[in-house]
């Protein structure tokens, strides 16, 4: 099976498990690649802070920092330039964007993902003070949040003031809500 639906039917089973608390809330990204903090980001790679070293070892393995600041000239090089918008037949247009990467950047998935990361990694430690099976999964811009229902909204809530510290923002046409197996709300 691809990574998507092990992401969506884990999600489903373990709030099926969790039925009589369980919640299960979707959100999506605005205009994910175009919003992040590009400086947010390299500061993130860079971590030049022991303490913020030892962090995000400890979320994403110590290989994989080692790897990704391997890449901070790259990183840099790709985040340093504002990207031009482009209009209809590949024309510039004369608007320079302070936050995002450019379009075709092929590292630009994975740098909104890293991101993303320090707010998702905040909402599931929120989520497992109410109860230990809690977790916050993602793929791309789409964000599952599964916890006892009646700390959601909360929750959420804080999430969405840590997204937009990094430039981000949810769409509110996009979430939903599963309170118990197959009933949806908004």
């Amino acid at each position: 099976k691809s990574a998507a639906e092990k992401l969506v039917f884990g999600l489903r089973a373990l709030q099926t498990q969790h039925a009589a608390e369980a919640g299960l809330r979707k959100i999506d990204i605005v205009n994910a690649f175009n919003e992040f903090d590009r400086a947010s980001v390299i500061e993130l790679i860079a971590i030049a802070d022991r303490r913020q070293y030892l962090s995000q070892v400890a979320a994403w393995g110590a290989a994989q920092v080692a790897e990704m600041q391997a890449l901070l000239p790259v990183i840099w090089a790709m985040l340093s330039v504002a990207p031009e918008l482009v209009g209809e037949g590949g024309a510039g247009i004369a608007i320079r964007s302070w936050s995002g990467g450019v379009q075709g950047n092929p590292l630009l998935p994975a740098l909104f993902c890293v991101g993303l990361h320090p707010a998702l990694h905040s909402a599931q430690l929120r989520l497992k003070e109410h109860a230990d099976w809690a977790v916050v999964r993602a793929q791309m811009d789409d964000a599952y949040l599964l916890g006892p229902v009646d700390v959601l909204d909360e929750v959420e809530g804080e999430l969405r003031c840590a997204l937009r510290g990094a430039g981000m923002r949810v769409d509110d046409g996009k979430w939903l809500t599963w309170a118990a197996p197959d009933v949806r709300r908004r």
